[in-house]
């Protein structure tokens, strides 16, 4: 004696993997964005006089499926941060900004993705549009 059961909706056919990737793609823009953000917040409190010339640079960039935030390659960008070669030699030991933005971000970043992934997971179990 068998059973047989009916199955539809989004987790049994391809809609479920498409939503799983809009999902972390949104995670991936929300965090970025906020790294972005707290980056350049992290630079503009140390700075005493800024001209926005290297904060012009600062932006974010997709690499393959990742989101990074990059400076464009700026000769400027390892001296601020304090990793460039010549920061042991001189007085100026960096901001630290990129690496205060990580830690930040980091501590953060369940809580900056939890919306989108609520949103999706009710959309993938069928509930809302």
């Amino acid at each position: 004696m068998g059973a047989d059961a009916i199955v539809s909706g989004p987790l049994f056919d391809v809609r479920a993997q498409v939503m799983v990737d809009h999902m972390l793609d949104e995670i991936l823009q929300e965090v970025g964005d906020y790294a972005l953000y707290q980056w350049r917040m992290n630079l503009e409190d140390s700075w005493r006089e800024p001209t926005g010339a290297y904060m012009a640079q600062t932006n974010l960039a997709r690499r393959e499926r990742d989101l990074v935030t990059n400076d464009h390659g700026s000769l400027y960008g390892p001296w601020l941060e304090g990793t460039g070669s010549r920061n042991p030699d001189t007085r100026f030991k960096g901001y630290a900004a990129a690496r205060r933005a990580t830690a930040t971000v980091q501590r953060k970043a369940k809580q900056l993705g939890q919306p989108a992934a609520d949103k999706w997971v009710a959309r993938i179990n069928g509930e809302g549009g």
